[in-house]
């Protein structure tokens, strides 16, 4: 959705008003008129669907207690954390943040540790090694183009993407999908980190988990 500059002659009282009610909801004036008048008009704004897939996700996600929502640092991101069983449990953090424009790619997830631990940084290089390998395997007929990811240290980055563009999904839908992709990754790697001293076991375990992922989800991302 393009954006423009428009003048507008308003009062200066009804201007004070909107700065005043668009700093309690940590918004610009420009971005809290912009959605006063679309909720007006009955348009939905890019921003408005974000936050209705982000609500989806955290009814979702309160209702998971291995995983922990963090309040919302802007628009268009949204973080949750678990906790792995490794010597000190470490915390995992899961990222999403959302694109406004619209396309195969609606956004991007990262999955971050923060850790010097060398031992630990090694196994999730394996793990997310294999799980690419298990997404380029299994997504190629969803996603003829492949899903684009990296692996960079205790970091893991992958496009969001819809394969099929003609499908309709509300944001409950797209909420629910991507909730349920981080729910399965968490699951999977929990599962590859209690078969270490199993690499065969630690790996059908975890493609167990995607190939289970697929089965019962419809909408692939």
């Amino acid at each position: 959705m393009g954006k423009s500059v428009y003048s507008l002659v308003l009062s200066d009282d009804i201007v004070a008003a909107v700065d005043r009610a668009a700093y309690r909801a940590g918004s610009s004036r420009s971005n809290f008129i912009n959605q006063v008048l679309a909720e007006y008009v009955s348009y939905t704004t890019p921003e408005a669907q974000m936050q209705n897939i982000f609500n989806t996700m955290d009814e979702l996600f309160h209702s998971i207690e291995t995983f922990k929502v963090q309040p919302h640092a802007s628009g268009s991101m949204m973080s949750v954390y678990s906790a792995l069983r490794y010597k000190y449990n470490p915390t995992v953090r899961y990222s999403v943040e959302l694109y406004e424009q619209t396309g195969p790619e609606i956004g991007e997830l990262k999955v971050l540790f923060r850790t010097q631990n060398e031992g630990l940084v090694a196994y999730l290089n394996e793990f997310f090694t294999f799980w690419a390998s298990l997404e380029k395997h299994y997504l190629g007929n969803y996603f003829p183009g492949g899903i684009m990811s990296d692996i960079s240290g205790a970091r893991f980055t992958r496009r969001l993407k819809i394969g099929d563009l003609t499908q309709t999904l509300t944001p409950q839908v797209l909420g629910e999908a991507i909730a349920q992709y981080i729910e399965t990754l968490d699951k999977a790697m929990k599962e590859y980190f209690s078969y270490l001293d199993r690499p065969a076991a630690a790996q059908r375990k975890t493609e167990e988990c995607y190939r289970q992922y697929l089965q019962s989800n419809a909408v692939k991302i």
